[in-house]
């Protein structure tokens, strides 16, 4: 159940993100009809560490609701974040829209692997999402309001709770998102839910044309890449090319970030329709490069950044910095260089440990803090180092109580982790684990157990496995 200090909270500081340090600002589930520009959205939340993504669920407008789900679950998996649960909702519309082929034509990942469910289950998803989330939560609406109405009517949204919704022109009930549903759309703007509509409201300055995609596609990491990928569609760049696309649901996000670039106009009780500030749209274009270069990284709480500077490492492991960064990003440089400065050597296990809790973060698209441990390595070195690994990349410590150490069951280089309601165990492969057995014996057998020479051996073996092993390949996934 929502905790009354957090009612007060957010009627004192609305949007201000309430949080202690690590966690997500912006709790938030997504409802998407899953066209070229929802894709854009939802990947700037991915990328940013203010928001946590805690369901998405998929309506009927330019896309069929299981078409979007295809959709949603192809891009998830293709970010690492398939943790995040995803449903589609009822179909409504009997005939295609207008842009349905183009939508469609857009890969959002690799469908290949994905099972449809047999029925929907977005009013079922909502509402379990909303009734065991402790956070306010903001419902970010990128379609019609199909979906959202079915927990409107039962009072399942709590007063703390806001829905961000983009309609272009709500205040002479035009506009795509409401006219694919008007009876939906009323209802939920009836229904004494706090709601913020954001339109771009035609100013100039907003439109998203090849120069802009350009600069949000040119970074060096998998949510620019995956845009640029999508992107590459001759419909779509045809359509930006004719000056078609403006920036539409990228601005809920954007909005909710920095109010400041906004105007806010409150048309009666619980409705506060929101536009761009005049001349605003270099700075929001700027905010949304800004995101999308991960530039909001928030895991420092020393640093103004994580070191990077080659010259800052040691002789052994400077060449290797912008490379590894570059092939597996800051986040687990960062938990790997902690984790071997607390470890007190550079360890094998331990470097295990961080690429998995950064791989379990990465799957549930969390920050620090978020999860529960149970580690079954034992205590006992070498395969107890992992624990240090687990700590850092996860911010499940022994001092914040989030992390155990278990005494049942077979030991072995795996652990449980939890976050909210769901559940999985990690493995490292078998293959990874013969191959850290077989290298140890022969170091042993090379240098001695032990002995200087052997701990040099280590420390070469934890800089190969740090620099060739991905994470992406390490370890299976196990649903609980």
């Amino acid at each position: 159940m929502k905790k009354l200090f957090l009612l007060l909270i957010v009627f004192i500081i609305p949007f201000s993100g309430f949080t202690h340090s690590g966690k997500a600002k912006y709790h938030v589930i997504i409802d998407t009809d899953c066209a070229p520009d929802d894709l854009r959205a939802i990947t700037y939340m991915l990328a940013s560490h203010d928001f946590e993504v805690i369901a998405i669920t998929t309506s009927d407008g330019l896309l069929h609701p299981d078409e979007g789900y295809i959709k949603i679950k192809s891009l998830l998996a293709e970010y690492n974040h398939e943790g995040i649960p995803v449903a589609f909702g009822k179909t409504i519309n009997k005939t295609d829209s207008q842009c349905h082929g183009l939508c469609k034509s857009v890969v959002w990942g690799d469908t290949s692997d994905i099972v449809l469910p047999e029925k929907p289950g977005a009013e079922e998803l909502l509402k379990k999402s909303l009734i065991h989330e402790d956070e306010p939560v903001y419902i970010v609406c990128m379609g019609p309001l199909t979906n959202i109405q079915t927990i409107t009517d039962g009072q399942v949204v709590n007063k703390d709770d806001k829905i961000v919704w983009y309609c272009s022109d709500y205040k002479n009930k035009q506009g795509t998102n409401y006219l694919m549903d008007k009876q939906s759309a009323d209802k939920v703007t009836q229904s004494g839910v706090n709601m913020f509509i954001v339109s771009n409201n035609n100013e100039d300055g907003f439109n998203f044309d090849m120069e802009f995609l350009d600069k949000v596609t040119g970074f060096d990491n998998k949510y620019s890449k995956g845009i640029k990928s999508s992107y590459n569609n001759k419909g779509v760049q045809n359509r930006i090319n004719s000056g078609f696309y403006s920036l539409w649901d990228d601005l809920l996000p954007v909005y909710m970030q920095n109010p400041d670039l906004f105007v806010k106009n409150n048309v009666g009780g619980n409705i506060t329709t929101i536009v761009p500030s005049k001349d605003s749209g270099e700075s929001v274009k700027r905010r949304i490069a800004e995101v999308m270069n991960l530039k909001d990284n928030n895991e420092n709480k020393v640093f103004s950044s994580f070191p990077e500077n080659p010259k800052l490492y040691k002789d052994d492991v400077s060449p290797y910095v912008q490379e590894t960064i570059s092939k597996y990003g800051i986040s687990e440089w960062r938990a790997v260089t902690i984790t071997n400065e607390l470890h007190g050597h550079l360890g094998i296990y331990s470097v295990v440990g961080a690429k998995m809790g950064i791989r379990v973060r990465e799957y549930f698209a969390i920050g620090l803090d978020d999860l529960i441990v149970v580690s079954y390595t034992g205590k006992t070195p070498p395969l107890s180092c992992m624990n240090d690994g687990l700590q850092v990349s996860t911010g499940a410590t022994i001092g914040h109580g989030l992390i155990e150490i278990s005494d049942t069951g077979d030991k072995g280089p795996y652990a449980d982790f939890t976050f909210k309601n769901n559940k999985i165990r990690v493995y490292l492969k078998e293959s990874y684990r013969k191959q850290v057995v077989s290298d140890i014996r022969k170091g042993i057998a090379d240098y001695g157990n032990l002995t200087p020479e052997y701990w040099e051996f280590v420390r070469k073996l934890a800089i190969q496995y740090w620099i060739e092993w991905s994470r992406d390949e390490m370890f299976i996934i196990e649903v609980m």
